[in-house]
């Protein structure tokens, strides 16, 4: 996982050496738009989007379909 940003060419390069051998790079990017509250809510929500990239699933977070999302009940 890469957590730094902005890229530079040597990472791009890297990166695209690395996918060429067959690895997935996944970049630690935080999601906004399920309108996160702490930084806490930013770690769950990735969290649960690379579990669920490694196939384990986590059924109560919302997954972006590409359309505007439905506003989540964070109260928990």
């Amino acid at each position: 996982m890469r957590r730094e940003t902005p890229f530079n060419l040597i990472h791009l390069r890297n990166m695209a050496q690395v996918t060429e051998a067959g690895a997935v790079v996944y970049p630690m990017i935080p999601t906004y738009y399920n309108v996160p509250r702490t930084v806490e809510d930013m770690f769950e929500e990735f969290t649960a989007r690379l579990m669920g990239f490694i196939g384990l699933g986590q059924t109560d977070y919302y997954e972006w379909a590409g359309e505007t999302p439905a506003h989540r009940d964070r109260s928990h």
